[in-house]
């Protein structure tokens, strides 16, 4: 099922509204949340530079653990750390336990 957040980002001081549409799915341990900026629209933030990306967990022990995922498409600092704030943010929406580094 396809769901939607909308994440807070600021570049340059200037803050950004993007949303996401994601979908969860399960693979034995391996949590997948596949990920679409501003779906239905072209329009995305110059600095993201991407319009799909995947953000992946372990499941053990009843906490999700982030998987490092190396995307070559990932140019800049702003990307990755708004693609980090995503992860966040889609894990707190869904309540989902996340180990704590």
């Amino acid at each position: 099922m396809q769901k939607t957040i909308t994440i807070s980002y600021q570049v340059n001081s200037q803050e950004y509204s993007v949303v996401i549409s994601y979908k969860i799915e399960m693979n034995e341990q391996v949590q997948t949340i596949s990920c679409i900026v501003n779906p239905g629209t072209f329009n995305f933030p110059p600095w993201l530079q991407l319009r799909k990306f995947e953000l992946k967990s372990h499941f053990s022990g009843g906490v999700y653990v982030p998987l490092f995922n190396d995307n070559s498409n990932i140019k800049n600092m702003n990307a990755v750390l708004f693609i980090d704030k995503t992860y966040n943010d889609i894990m707190a929406q869904e309540k989902f336990k996340m180990a704590m580094a």
